[in-house]
């Protein structure tokens, strides 16, 4: 889906867009050379009104299934404590959207995460009773999720898992590097969301 081409020639075709196996057709300028779609404002606002009356109605297209260990969950309600009057799942939903949008932004971090994974602290992160839990999420995180999911190839659970292990391993980790991101940039970006939700 293109918004322009270099091509000049055009025909006006029906196509669809897929999500969670439900459909949104519609028309769009196609290129008659190379076939590239072209994906206007007004589709995207067609498409946008098109999720939110699923999320409306089909709710459970919204929701995502994981896992988590009883130590990533302690790790969660005492950063929760930090938040006044913020209810858990709405934090969760915070850290694993700061972890797609920010911390998979910055390769230092992620250069940092990926060595630290094999370290004592992120092993026993992910020790102990697994319990599984649901998330709600709203259509423009759950876009994120499943795009994050194919292009991984892997359940959208297991980006909410992955998401939270990772972003609760940088909260505890006494690396410089670490603790100075996780104060400067992780915990502005949730003090954000959460008090303007």
């Amino acid at each position: 889906m293109n918004k322009e081409c270099s091509h000049t020639k055009y025909k006006s075709q029906k196509h669809k867009r897929i999500f969670q196996d439900e459909v949104f057709p519609y028309k769009a300028k196609t290129c008659a050379d190379c076939g590239s779609i072209l994906w206007n404002d007004e589709l995207q606002k067609q498409f946008n009104m098109w999720l939110i009356d699923l999320h409306k109605n089909k709710r459970h297209l919204f929701q995502v299934q994981y896992q988590l260990s009883d130590n990533a969950i302690g790790c969660i309600e005492k950063l929760n404590e930090r938040f006044l009057g913020i209810d858990q799942s709405l934090l969760i939903r915070a850290l694993v959207m700061v972890n797609l949008e920010v911390v998979e932004d910055h390769e230092e971090i992620l250069e940092i995460i990926e060595e630290s994974i094999a370290s004592g602290d992120y092993l026993t992160l992910i020790d102990g009773d697994k319990h599984a839990k649901k998330l709600q999420f709203k259509p423009s995180g759950m876009l994120d999720i499943l795009a994050y999911a194919d292009m991984l190839k892997i359940r959208p659970g297991k980006i909410v898992e992955e998401s939270l292990y990772r972003i609760v391993l940088l909260s505890i980790r006494t690396d410089p590097v670490m603790k100075e991101f996780w104060e400067n940039t992780i915990l502005k970006s949730l003090e954000i969301i959460l008090k303007a939700a």
